[in-house]
């Protein structure tokens, strides 16, 4: 793999973790990880958190 290859996989995997295997041809494994993602994400309240500490509120519920 080239230099700019590498970086645009390590890119794509910060953007969204998975999308760099899909876009190599690796399609089970990277829809895997997207779905892993955004499975934990959600039973997590991740995203909440972030919007919370962005506004200032305090986390604790």
């Amino acid at each position: 793999m080239k230099n700019t290859n590498q970086l645009e996989s390590v890119l794509l995997s910060i953007a969204l973790p998975g999308l760099s295997q899909v876009l190599n041809g690796k399609f089970l494994k990277g829809l895997l990880f997207i779905s892993l993602k955004f499975l934990i994400n959600i039973q997590s309240n991740f995203n909440e958190v972030i919007i919370l500490s962005f506004r200032s509120y305090p986390i604790s519920h």
